[in-house]
């Protein structure tokens, strides 16, 4: 860490999952403390088009607009996730569906 990183600050536009990403890299890499990263997001979550919830012990669960295996691949390196990505089934809205969705990333 240097004396700089410890004094910069950096705001990000738009809670999407680059700003998040920017956010990470910030503090791992470059050493930012995690207080002088600002996000600007106009909406009550992040994640923008890429949104979700969870944890390592527990699962992680995505909703996406576009792209699901890409931006679902890009959040599993993010965050060192060492599972395969589960394959993508047409429709959540099927139970069927969202069982053997939920059985690939639990499995």
């Amino acid at each position: 860490m240097t004396n700089e990183a410890q004094s910069s600050h950096a705001s990000l536009i738009g809670g999407g999952i680059a700003s998040l990403a920017a956010a990470v890299f910030l503090v791992r890499d470059a050493g930012m403390p995690g207080e002088n990263i600002h996000i600007l997001e106009e909406l009550p979550q992040t994640g923008g088009a890429l949104d979700g919830s969870g944890a390592p012990y527990t699962g992680f669960v995505f909703t996406v607009e576009y792209s699901v295996r890409g931006a679902m691949h890009a959040v599993y390196e993010l965050l060192g996730v060492a599972k395969e990505v589960p394959a993508v089934y047409h429709a959540l809205s099927d139970p069927l569906t969202a069982l053997r969705a939920l059985k690939a990333v639990f499995a």
